[in-house]
Parts: structure tokens; sequence; C-alpha cells
């Protein structure tokens, strides 16, 4: 993935009240201290092999983007299908900023004044027509606890794991990925918080709840409020 320039001013979707609604993305809860596992990097190969056959599942959060002086907020739904994904990010008050469509024969970009936009390029349409810069492709996987597939997104490097075998940090195509805390969903231990950072850009994705459709049935996280969210307070890095 090539380095692109900073958003333009004309281009960028902005929230003003980003430096409240902030809140809501520094806490979650997360899951009480397990005991180290005696193997982490075994562990960390069979928690590949698991999150690798999650192909269809859905999310529900919200995302914040720190881009120099720049930043906003907006809740974020993410349905991931075996042939096809819609983002959808929303804007205080349920005004709509956009929804990304992809599939096979491209990706629908659908903005806040219901144009719509084609490419076969996700990220450059959104960074085109939103001035967001988003990597959708690698993010389909970072979400889970992956690295994207190195055809896709280049080599991971730096790659860092805790007690449990899961990621907790790497490095890839330029994008610096930190999972600051997991949460439990049915036999999957999956993000709860996301914080990815290129140059001057900060991404923070909180996701409140997982549905995974597996073979074994629907499995979700438990849902967290945004009352209980906002009171942890903010925290950095």
């Amino acid at each position: 993935m090539t380095s692109r320039p900073q958003a333009r001013p004309g281009a960028r979707v902005r929230l003003a009240w980003f430096a409240v609604a902030i809140l809501a993305l520094a806490g979650c809860a997360q899951q009480p201290p397990r005991p180290a596992v005696s193997d982490a990097h075994r562990a960390w190969e069979h928690r590949q092999q698991q999150l690798s056959q999650l192909v269809h599942w859905d999310l529900f959060g919200r995302i914040g983007v720190k881009n120099g002086n720049d930043a906003w907020q907006g809740s974020l739904s993410w349905q991931q299908a075996p042939k096809g994904y819609t983002i959808e990010v929303d804007g205080p008050f349920g005004q709509s900023q956009f929804q990304l469509n992809g599939g096979p024969a491209g990706v629908t970009l659908r903005t806040a004044n219901r144009q719509q936009h084609w490419a076969s390029d996700p990220e450059e349409l959104l960074y085109e027509q939103t001035g967001l810069q988003m990597p959708v492709s690698g993010l389909r996987y970072w979400v889970l606890g992956l690295p994207a597939p190195a055809a896709q997104a280049g080599p991971a490097s730096d790659r860092q794991l805790d007690a449990q075998g899961r990621l907790t940090r790497f490095v890839q195509g330029g994008w610096e990925v930190r999972i600051r805390s997991y949460t439990e969903v049915g036999r999957f231990d999956l993000p709860a918080k996301v914080f990815i950072r290129r140059d001057d850009l900060d991404l923070r994705l909180v996701v409140d709840r997982w549905r995974l459709h597996t073979p074994q049935g629907l499995q979700t996280s438990r849902a967290y409020s945004f009352a209980r969210l906002a009171a942890a307070g903010v925290r950095g890095r």
C-alpha cells in the first residue's frame, strides 16, 4: 500500500464534536486477566488457523480519526460476507457520512449527499471522495487480530504477542497496528480496541459488539452502552 498525501481541506469529513465524543473510544470492557499459556507462539499458530475461518461477521462500534490538527469521530458498522462487505460510518445525530459496498466487481461509495461513485480500489475511492485514508483491505483482517495476507498488504513485521498468544502489535503496509484489548465472542477472542497509525494519521476503532456467523450458529459479544464507555475516560496509546 503506497503512501498518499494528507487529506485535502475541501474533501475532509469533519465532526466538530470530536473532542467530547472521543471519550467513547477510550474505554471498553476487557476480559479479566488469564494465566499465561505455556507456549505463546504455538498458541498464536492455532489462533491464526481459527481466525482465518471467520469469513462472515458483523461489527458495530465507533471510529475516531486524527490527522494533524483535524479530528473527527463517528459510529461504524461493518458487515463482512464471503463475497463482499458493507461499511457505514455515521456522524452525530444520525447523519450518514458514507457507505462503502465492496465485492468482486469493485467498490461503490455513497456519500452524505447521496451521490454514488465506483472504483476498483476502496482506499483510493474513499480518499478521493472523503479525504479519509482508511486501509480497508488490511483492516478487514486487522480487526480480527490477524495480519493481512502478505500478497495483499506486504509482509508483517515487528510482531508482538501477549501471554495468551494473541497479537498485540505489528507493522504492515506502512501502518503500525496495536490491538489494545480483546473481548470474548463465543469460542473466539476478538479485538475490542484497535489503534492504527501512519505518519501523523491516527485511526482508533472500538468495537461495541461482534456478531459471528459460523457453522455452529450465531455467536455474539456483549454490547456496551455509550455511558459505560464514556465513563472510563480517555486513555492514551
